[in-house]
């Protein structure tokens, strides 16, 4: 069980969050970049990320979500950090598409 100050941006919150992704449907083992970010996120730090094509962005908030229901479903996970969790997470995500045409 984590400790009173339970800090998701610590080793002891990456492994916590790669455990709790383990047992989701996410299909595959998240990058540590991903693990950080995520954790940084749980942590209430905004995070900036600019990583190339099919390198995992989508998974940030994929996984941020799947570790945020796994908390609410079963507080135990970490306790310190079950009462700073919405009791109902909604993600807004706004894609911008700029769409260019030959004609300009």
């Amino acid at each position: 069980m984590p400790p009173e100050n339970f800090v998701w941006s610590s080793p002891a919150g990456h492994d916590l969050c790669r455990c709790i992704l383990r047992e989701t449907a996410l299909g595959y083992d998240p990058h540590d970049y991903q693990i950080e970010g995520v954790c940084k996120s749980l942590d209430g730090v905004d995070l900036f990320a600019i990583t190339p094509t099919n390198s995992g962005k989508t998974g940030f908030y994929t996984m941020y979500m799947l570790v945020l229901k796994a908390v609410l479903q079963n507080p135990s996970l970490c306790p310190s950090t079950a009462a700073t969790v919405p009791k109902h997470p909604c993600l807004l995500l706004v894609c911008p598409a700029i769409r260019y045409s030959s004609k300009w």
